[in-house]
């Protein structure tokens, strides 16, 4: 099941886990950044997904802040 959360006004969704990982997705402004999170226990790829999905928003807010030390 797709968990799609909100953090800092900007949307993301956590995928399924899949032999212990699973995707991320974070759509600012309407264009789609990814990755994939993976835990080295069971179960705790979740947590592992959001607090990745949740670093990139960060990084896209402070570039789009225009603070040159993070990348989106």
């Amino acid at each position: 099941m797709e968990h799609s959360l909100l953090y800092r006004d900007v949307r993301y969704v956590i995928g399924p886990e899949q032999d212990g990982s699973r995707r991320w997705t974070i759509h600012p402004e309407g264009r789609g950044v990814s990755g994939i999170a993976e835990a080295s226990r069971a179960h705790g790829s979740f947590k592992v997904a959001v607090l990745a999905a949740r670093q990139a928003i960060d990084a896209w807010l402070a570039a789009a802040a225009g603070h040159p030390s993070a990348a989106p």
